[in-house]
Formats: structure tokens, sequence, C-alpha cells
């Protein structure tokens, strides 16, 4: 399988693009950001690691359009995430498109009644994901609070729980 990864900083590097070579039958075939600045690291370690080097693309619309790609794995800011899989189901025909114009329909028009998936449900899925991560990654088992959204007494893992965006990208602690 060839994949894409889009958003190569931060996590981007740190899980997908040192993870996946180390699948059977993966290849990191394309890297694509919009700092085209991360391009000569991110090379580097392929080199350095005997892996193929990746094509590289700033624009994910262009990335998109290249056939001999098979999925993208996307490690952007999160506002990105929703427009991201909009375009690849454009590109490729993929029935989840109405899911997704759904979600995009929801947020222009500020009306989340409108949704027809249950967010909440999507929310505790994505975050047992990221608590099963944090997890594995400090090789310790977490102590969850659900109403306060944090690990109980454990400053490392909560830390995990988001990310410092880089700039322009910004999300207010509170909205």
């Amino acid at each position: 399988m060839r994949i894409a990864v889009v958003g190569i900083h931060g996590h981007g590097f740190a899980s997908h693009i040192r993870n996946y070579p180390s699948l059977p039958n993966v290849e990191v075939a394309a890297l694509c950001d919009i700092d085209e600045n991360l391009f000569v690291e991110r090379l580097k370690w392929f080199e350095q690691n005997n892996k193929p080097a990746p094509k590289t693309c700033v624009d994910i619309r262009k990335l998109l359009e290249d056939k001999s790609i098979d999925a993208i794995s996307v490690a952007t800011p999160n506002h990105w995430h929703a427009l991201a899989g909009v375009w690849a189901c454009q590109e490729t025909g993929n029935t989840d498109r109405q899911h997704y114009r759904n979600f995009v329909d929801a947020i222009r028009a500020n009306n989340p009644s409108i949704v027809r998936g249950n967010v909440e449900e999507g929310h505790y899925s994505c975050s047992l994901i990221h608590l099963a991560n944090a997890s594995y990654r400090l090789g310790r088992s977490l102590n969850f609070d659900p109403v306060a959204q944090r690990v109980v007494n454990d400053d490392d893992a909560n830390r995990m729980l988001t990310r410092e965006y880089r700039k322009p990208f910004v999300v207010p602690q509170q909205v």
C-alpha cells in the first residue's frame, strides 16, 4: 500500500512517517505539507533509515490527483481534517463523501442539529484512541475522568491530549 502523509510536522513525523514503514507492504510514497522547509529534514530521515525517498508536494489537491497513492494519512491541525477528507472523497468518488459533506454543511450553517451522525459518539471514539495511544507511549495505565475530560493526576498524559499549534494555527482554550 502506498501511503501519503499530509502534515509532516510534530505528530505527522513522530507517529505517521516513523511508523508506517515498519508495517508489512506499506510504503510512505509521498509527503505533503504547506511548509516546504520541513521536506529536507524528513527526506534525510528516509535516507538514514534506508527507506525509499517519497515524493513531496505543498498542495494536497495536487497530491490527490496522483493515482499511484492508495491512501492518505492526515496529521494536520484539527480544522483541516474534514476538508482533507472531503477533497479525498471527491477525488476518489468514495461513498463516505456524503458523511463529510453533511459535517461541513453543519459547520458552515453553525447548526449542529443538522448533523446526521452523533458528534458526541465521535468525540468519545476519538478520545479512546487518543487515550490508548497515550497509555501505550507512556507504558502505563491511565485513569481518565470523563466529566473533566482529563487524566487524573498525570500531567504527562494530559499534555498528550492536545498539542501546541504552530502559528498561524491557533485554537483558543475556551470556545
